[in-house]
């Protein structure tokens, strides 16, 4: 599968969700299936999420999709918002369509930058999600 999820040793608990190419709909809902257990899990949720594709304009696009049946990315990420007031999401990788796309994101919905950042580097990811875990406790 062209993503990796795991979560990381150590408290708190904190989900690394790494994406790779290609991403298309196959993976759209075997990732999906892989989330179910994960999203049983009470809030709040600590995200890492690493980009790691080439072509993130057309990850992008899959995000923004609104399918009837959800299965698109902007579907897993409405199976996400339960969990969202709550928990955080890092996320490295992805360039300046990333970047925007959580710009656009955040002034759609009035999202504070406390729940959702974009890091250089995947340890400053890791420190503002610990940080923000004990907050949380």
């Amino acid at each position: 599968m062209p993503y990796e999820l795991t979560w990381l040793d150590g408290r708190p608990r904190i989900l690394s969700l790494r994406l790779f190419d290609p991403f298309g709909q196959d993976e759209i809902n075997s990732l999906r299936s892989a989330l179910k257990p994960v999203l049983a899990e009470p809030p709040p949720l600590f995200v890492l999420l690493e980009i790691e594709t080439r072509n993130t304009t057309d990850l992008i696009n899959q995000a923004m999709a609104s399918g009837d049946d959800g299965d698109s990315v902007s579907g897993v990420l409405s199976d996400l918002a339960p969990h969202l007031e709550s928990s955080r999401l890092a996320i490295v990788g992805g360039g300046a369509p990333v970047k925007a796309m959580i710009g656009l994101y955040r002034y759609v919905i009035g999202q504070q930058d406390d729940l959702v950042r974009v890091f250089a580097g995947k340890q400053q990811a890791l420190e503002w999600l610990r940080e923000q875990a004990g907050q949380a406790e």
